[in-house]
C-alpha cells in the first residue's frame, strides 16, 4: 500500500500507518514524478519512504531491541 497526502504528515502518523501495513508515503506534489517508481518498488515489496520516516523506523526499532534487553 501507498499513502497518498496533500499536506506533509507527521512522523507519528506515517510511522503509525508503517506498523499498520503501509509500505510507502508519496506527496501529492510528487505524484505525476514518482507514482509509477513507487508502485513498482512496493510491488516488489521494497519501501517508499521519506527519509525522516526511515530515521524513525530505525529509532523505534532499536528502542524495542532495547526493551527486552536483561530480561
Amino acid at each position: 500500500m501507498v499513502l497518498l497526502g496533500r499536506r506533509r504528515a507527521s512522523t507519528a502518523l506515517l510511522l503509525e500507518a508503517v506498523r499498520r501495513g503501509a509500505w510507502g508515503h508519496l506527496a501529492e506534489r510528487d505524484l505525476s514524478r514518482d507514482l509509477p517508481k513507487a508502485v513498482r518498488m512496493v510491488a516488489a515489496r521494497q519501501s517508499w519512504l521519506p527519509r525522516r520516516l526511515s530515521a524513525a523506523i530505525v529509532a523505534e526499532l532499536t528502542k524495542r531491541g532495547h526493551a527486552g534487553e536483561g530480561n
